[in-house]
């Protein structure tokens, strides 16, 4: 799960860095900086939905172990 984490980070800060560094040119079309915005925005929310998942995934394993450790203890620590 760590692994995840980080390259989600470096990722999404390496997509930022870009993002600022595109938007603080000096472009004479602001329809580009415009359309730039536009598709870092959706990049963002993709990368929200990603980590959201991740985590909705990772709530439910954990919830799995501990139904896992209360039918253990429930059942006299009986192996499963």
């Amino acid at each position: 799960m760590n692994a995840k984490k980080a390259l989600f980070t470096i990722i999404g800060g390496a997509a930022l860095t870009a993002g600022v560094g595109i938007l603080l040119t000096t472009y004479k079309d602001t329809s580009r900086r415009i359309t730039i915005t536009k598709k870092i925005r959706r990049k963002v929310d993709d990368l929200g939905k990603a980590i959201e998942e991740s985590a909705s995934d990772a709530n439910n394993h954990f919830d799995t172990m501990g139904e896992a450790v209360s039918r253990m203890v429930n059942e006299g620590g009986k192996v499963i």
